[in-house]
């Protein structure tokens, strides 16, 4: 409304001059009426209240302003109080002696920053209080005061807080990450188009949340808005600041995909603390990028390495949008601690029922039907399937048996190794149980694990006949590189899943050589041998071995007596990527079968001792990685991180 420019608006009214936007955009019809210093006058006045919404301005005398606090090339940033409240930060963006074009685009900016921080509410984008317009020289925006300033300034001025301490990067990553997805979820979707470690404010969060840095997003004078309702390109790409430029920005493309490799930069910020490319001129930087060329990585044992490398892929097709993003940094910062299995599992009492046993299966299986859009119908078959074999093998040897008290146990290992098949899910009880252990979804797998953890642990325990722990037990498979940065000598960590290996290093090898559902070898160019290292005195008291199933594997489900010829076979897991091995001995004419599975309980602790890595891994000469077990996981720590890789 013109009473906004505090004028008597009937003369412009004569002359159609109506509205704000109105007398921004006829300067002629505004110097007729006016006269050269009133039109003007009333043209900065116009332009100024373009930039804000009514509820937003603040007026000068309203503030009480302080030290100032850093400059830019926007202006200057000083510390302000408005009607004596808490102190915020001022951001005065410079007007005074621009030429026009230059204090239009000025003046643009300023209103896309204001209207992005005025919608934009999230934990992890900074606050806009108000805006000043009627100071002489400058548009003033009050945000949220950041005493650390922006994370380059922390980087620049004590590094120790954030590098090499794992927990705060990941908690800055996260933040990052989450003010990025939110931004992008918008309808339409907003690019904020300068995405860097100088426009991340850091705050600290106060003893009631542990101490934290929180990460916040800041200055969205660049930000734009995505053309219709998707994150589709933009040609607008010439801002931004090149260090932090993806590729595909030099040809003049900009999309989401874009900002998430600028994140990317951010990441090897946090790891390393220096700046991006320090001392390469812009065209030096972008030959190299376009060249493929990155950022050299010191700091390859961090767990955000993978998620940095994905993020700055060449093709902005192959890198993760920033939802992924954030799931990926949730599930690498779980630790057995901070898992809902170490809390759902204490609560789970021994399973000593058949019913809770199936019970726990059900809602496993369930679960999976319902994300399949799989009747339940097909779901209750594919259990009664696992039951009738389960019990087939199981009493197979008797009344004896029937009334053995350890009946259970033995049966949650003939469900474990099971050979059942689910809508293409091979070998599914466990299947299941391994995808649920991964994503830490545990209400049944908690129940699951127990049930059989009791069946490993009774097993170990004084006066049961069992066969010797090995010196050694081995696994055959594949490690992808882009996994490589976690194995690393002294690296200790969980594995929050079932481990399975063999005693016989030849399975192992064998398994490289297996083909996976698409008919190429699993272990393609990545082929790795895992060799675990027990104490010798101490042994380990979370394995055992599986020595029976139910049957679909074949021969005689509780044979396991020694024989003369030996077979071996293995079974690939579709959906996890490893394998059970099977024996299968020839004696008197008849097939008998026996697993040969050394079973690790889920979040067993292990210590590399050995990490080999070869530039052309092949079955017969991997990559080498040996692991040393601990012989009691209540005994260590359980804050170190989980393995990313099975």
């Amino acid at each position: 409304m013109l009473e906004r420019l505090s004028i008597a608006p009937a003369p412009l009214v004569q002359a159609n001059l109506r509205s704000v936007a109105a007398v921004c955009a006829d300067a002629g019809a505004l110097l007729t009426v006016l006269g050269a210093a009133e039109a003007a006058a009333l043209l900065d006045a116009a332009q100024r209240a373009t930039v804000t919404p009514i509820e937003l301005e603040v007026a000068a005398a309203r503030l009480a302003v302080g030290e100032r606090l850093g400059a830019g090339s926007f202006g200057t940033v000083h510390a302000a109080r408005l009607d004596g409240g808490d102190w915020l930060a001022l951001k005065r963006v410079g007007l005074a002696g621009l030429p026009p074009a230059q204090r239009d685009e000025t003046l643009r900016a300023a209103a896309r920053e204001v209207r992005a921080l005025s919608r934009l509410v999230h934990p992890h984008v900074v606050r806009l209080h108000g805006v000043v317009i009627d100071e002489a020289e400058s548009i003033g925006m009050l945000i949220e005061l950041a005493p650390r300033g922006s994370l380059r300034d922390l980087l620049d001025n004590t590094p120790a807080e954030v590098v090499g301490r794992e927990a705060v990067q990941m908690e800055l990553a996260k933040g990052i990450a989450a003010a990025m997805a939110f931004l992008h979820a918008q309808a339409p979707p907003v690019l904020h188009h300068d995405v860097k470690s100088a426009n991340i404010l850091v705050f600290d969060t106060g003893a009631e949340e542990g101490g934290a840095l929180r990460a916040k997003l800041t200055d969205f004078g660049l930000s734009l808005t995505a053309s219709g309702s998707s994150l589709a390109g933009t040609v607008r790409a010439g801002g931004g600041t090149v260090a932090y430029q993806a590729p595909e920005q030099f040809d003049g493309t900009f999309t989401a995909a874009s900002e998430v490799y600028s994140f990317a930069i951010i990441l090897w910020e946090l790891l390393h603390g220096g700046r991006p490319w320090d001392g390469k001129t812009p065209a030096a930087i972008i030959r190299a990028v376009d060249r493929g060329q990155r950022l050299e990585v010191t700091a390859a044992g961090d767990r955000l390495h993978e998620v940095m490398c994905d993020c700055w892929a060449a093709e902005p097709s192959e890198r993760p949008t920033f939802v992924g993003v954030g799931a990926r940094l949730a599930t690498a910062s779980r630790t057995f601690e901070t898992s809902a299995f170490k809390r759902r599992y204490a609560e789970t009492r021994e399973v000593t029922m058949q019913h809770t046993l199936w019970a726990a299966l059900h809602g496993l299986v369930s679960r999976e039907a319902d994300r399949r859009g799989v009747p339940q119908e097909r779901a209750d078959a594919a259990l009664l399937w696992v039951q009738r074999n389960a019990f087939t093998a199981g009493f197979n040897s008797g009344l004896q048996e029937a009334l053995d008290p350890t009946q259970l146990r033995k049966l949650t290992a003939r469900v474990w190794s099971s050979a059942a098949i689910f809508e293409g899910v091979d070998q599914w009880p466990c299947s299941l149980l391994q995808a649920a252990l991964r994503a830490d979804d545990v209400e049944h797998a908690a129940v699951f694990a127990r049930a059989l953890n009791s069946f490993v642990v009774v097993r170990n325990q004084p006066g049961w006949l069992r066969s010797p722990l090995p010196a050694r037990t081995y696994r055959g498979g594949s490690l992808p590189r882009s996994k490589h940065f976690f194995f690393f000598v002294g690296q200790q960590y969980r594995q929050p899943m079932f481990i399975s290996s063999t005693a016989d290093v030849q399975q192992a090898h064998n398994f490289m050589q297996e083909q996976g559902p698409d008919g190429s070898l699993i272990s393609k160019t990545d082929a790795v041998l895992w060799t675990f290292v027990f104490d010798p005195q101490l042994g380990c008291n979370h394995i055992n071995l599986i020595d029976r199933h139910d049957g679909t594997l074949g021969g005689d489900a509780n044979q396991v007596t020694p024989t003369t010829e030996t077979h071996t076979y293995t079974v690939w897991h579709a959906r996890l990527g490893w394998c059970c091995h099977v024996t299968l001995r020839w004696r008197f004419g008849a097939w008998q079968a026996a697993e040969d599975e050394w079973l690790f309980a889920p979040y067993s602790f292990f210590t590399v001792e050995e990490a080999c890595y070869k530039a052309t891994p092949t079955w017969t000469d991997p990559h080498r990685i040996v692991l040393r077990v601990a012989p009691d996981n209540k005994l260590e720590r359980t804050d170190v991180p989980n393995a990313p890789w099975g």
